[in-house]
């Protein structure tokens, strides 16, 4: 698939997003910090026009991969949102292989550690290798190197 037509189908499925701005959350909070992140990606998925995406093949089996990787995830830990589900799924797909960005924002903290951060252009995850051994991680699909 090349990745215009991937955007098109992400900007499709978001667009009927029943989305909110999140509430003024701590960024130093995991889920504030998240919500936040994730609203930010998704207005500039909503903003962005297909003309500023660069046009690249992207490996369909890779983009499977990750969609029944995110439907595994809630099967195991189930929201009992439909809408959140497919929001998580396609920004996941917007950074991964769109932005080219990490699942999770920089500088986020855990137990008081940023575990995500850039560092000559590259992306770093301190925790990457710890969550890889949960079978239902999404990290394996995350672009940041484990440390």
């Amino acid at each position: 698939m090349k990745s215009n037509d991937l955007f098109i189908e992400i900007q499709s499925k978001i667009k009927n997003s029943k989305v909110k701005k999140p509430l003024k959350y701590d960024n130093n909070n995991l889920n504030g910090s998240i919500s936040n992140f994730n609203y930010d990606n998704y207005l500039k998925i909503k903003n962005t026009s297909i003309d500023e995406i660069k046009i690249e093949k992207i490996d369909d089996n890779k983009i499977n991969d990750l969609k029944n990787g995110i439907d595994s995830f809630f099967k195991n830990y189930p929201v009992d949102n439909k809408d959140f589900e497919d929001f998580t799924k396609y920004i996941s797909l917007y950074l991964t292989f769109i932005l080219k960005k990490p699942l999770h924002p920089l500088n986020l903290k855990i137990k008081d550690e940023v575990f995500i951060f850039e560092k000559n252009n590259k992306y770093y995850c301190k925790f990457k290798k710890q969550y890889l051994e949960d079978e239902n991680s999404v990290c394996k699909y995350c672009i940041a190197i484990d440390l």
